[in-house]
């Protein structure tokens, strides 16, 4: 591609609408997916449920919880202050983004310096009950992954100013060429590094793709200009503390199944870490989707009706489109699992353990939409208050859940424990914190969603044989459930624009249409 069609290209991403933008980040992510798929199936044929990939899982989880945690929380607690501003004081708005961007960075050098002098100790932390082989390819691979955690503060800086923008898609449409990018390296480092060439590949890529989404924003404001209002400090301050309880819920509960399955047999954090990597794969519509519709929801904070009415709309997309999904994968989670994964070094034993913790946690993946919505939501309502103790609350469920159920279950017992908080917490969210008469509104529907699905993927987990014929299978009932629920107006307030026709519809017109 030449620089001039690249220009081109960046102009058009900058005029997208939300609904176009999110169908481009989710067509860029389909079309590099298969390249995440081949990173994915190298780390396994190579290492399998290894030891080195145990500790690379508790390494990365620890990063994710200092550096991943306050990436997440930059977008929810930065962006409606900033969009509250702007409507005031667009200048005052560069400036206070400007202070943060201070802040953050400062913060993220603190946090690294305080990793590079106790290596050793933070991996204690996180996995206390590693043997000493792990606990020393641990510590190197924090060491390596630091820099990239610092890349990542970076680029949910630049996230928020492109979303602020409106221009939606382009840090995720460059997240996604990022992904074929670093298999090449992780192939070229290998025979030098060999697992290490794990976390070294995803390091180099974070920095130059980085680099690059700097050079794309390079407008993003770096030097105040103007005052800012006095109080909004300590609010994104009062924000990102309870959002880092909110949104790190999800990065906590992984590093407490870590810290759990460490004291397993050799495998078992592998096994849930790469279950894990496959669920965030089929999460990851629903996340791009949902920072798009929080800066939705921060322009109309004012309006009740408008936001009562998105939110009602949000959770019928998100339970309409995860629901098919969840069941397929959790009635194919052995031949998916054998599919893509069991080849090399990933052998049955690997498989047996990853299979069934891959289907427990595909359960939850409908609930964790709505946790995603009502979070959003819950951060440009202002009830940020009651986000955080319910947090709180599930953080110290999942520690007890997963004593009980590890000793008996193993792996699956901890992934158990994960999905059946996230069942609880979203029917929690929608019934109790959203406002009156929305539950009443997707229940009924999403009831009769349940219930049709779970005939078929029964049928689905009878007839299969393990094979990729099964997966297609799965595939085909997908569409199938979906065709059905909309035949027989079961998707509720689904709006009919994200309809399943109506999607195909713009699908065909925008890729196939264009092209003829």
């Amino acid at each position: 591609m030449s620089l001039y069609k690249l220009r081109d290209l960046i102009r058009k991403i900058k005029v997208l609408s939300p609904r176009a933008s999110l169908i481009a980040s989710a067509a860029a992510y389909m079309i590099i997916k298969p390249v995440g798929y081949l990173r994915l199936l190298l780390i396994a044929y190579l290492f399998g449920a290894s030891a080195g990939i145990d500790a690379y899982y508790i390494a990365s989880g620890a990063v994710s919880l200092i550096m991943g945690i306050a990436a997440s929380v930059i977008h929810t607690s930065v962006m409606p202050n900033l969009m509250r501003l702007s409507a005031k004081d667009e200048a005052a708005a560069r400036s206070y983004f400007a202070v943060v961007i201070r802040y953050v960075l400062v913060w993220g050098v603190i946090a690294v310096f305080v990793i590079v002098l106790f290596p050793a100790g933070c991996v204690w932390l996180f996995a206390s009950a590693l043997d000493s082989e792990r606990a020393e390819i641990a510590k190197n691979m924090l060491l390596l992954l630091l820099p990239m955690g610092y890349t990542q503060l970076l680029s949910a800086l630049l996230n928020v100013w492109a979303n602020y923008k409106k221009i939606y898609s382009l840090i995720n449409i460059i997240n996604a060429l990022a992904t074929p990018a670093g298999l090449l390296i992780l192939l070229i480092l290998f025979p030098f590094m060999e697992v290490y060439a794990v976390a070294l590949s995803l390091l180099i890529v974070a920095v130059v793709f980085t680099l690059i989404s700097l050079y794309l924003l390079r407008d993003i404001p770096i030097v105040p200009s103007t005052s800012i209002p006095e109080n909004i400090l300590k609010k994104t301050a009062k924000d990102a503390f309870m959002c880092i309880w909110v949104l790190g819920a999800g990065i906590f509960y992984t590093v407490i199944d870590c810290w759990f399955a460490a004291g397993l047999e050799e495998g078992n954090v592998s096994a849930i870490s790469y279950a894990s990597q496959i669920i965030t794969q089929i999460m990851i519509i629903a996340i791009l989707a949902s920072q798009i519709h929080l800066t939705h929801l921060s322009r109309i904070f004012e309006d009740e009706a408008l936001l009562s009415e998105s939110l009602n709309k949000s959770l019928a997309i998100g339970w309409a489109y995860m629901l098919p999904i969840a069941c397929a994968s959790a009635a194919l989670s052995f031949p998916i699992i054998k599919v893509i994964l069991g080849y090399g070094a990933f052998d049955y034993r690997a498989i047996s353990l990853t299979a069934p913790c891959f289907a427990i946690l595909a359960v939850g993946t409908p609930f964790l939409a709505w946790i995603i919505i009502m979070n959003n939501w819950g951060v440009a309502t202002s009830r940020l208050k009651l986000l955080f103790t319910v947090s709180c609350v599930s953080i110290c469920l999942n520690v007890f859940l997963d004593w009980l159920f590890a000793p008996i279950w193993g792996a699956a017992g901890i992934c158990a424990a994960t999905s059946l908080i996230q069942v609880a917490l979203g029917i929690y969210y929608v019934y109790r914190m959203a406002p009156g008469g929305t539950f009443k509104r997707q229940a009924p529907s999403a009831m009769k969603q349940v219930i049709f699905s779970s005939v078929w993927a029964s049928a689905l987990f009878y007839i299969s044989d393990h094979t990729f014929a099964s997966i297609i299978s799965g595939v085909a009932a997908v569409f199938f459930h979906l065709s059905v629920c909309e035949y027989f107006g079961w998707l509720g307030p689904v709006p009919e624009l994200w309809r399943p026709r109506a999607l195909l519809g713009m699908v065909y017109r925008v890729f196939i249409m264009k092209k003829l």
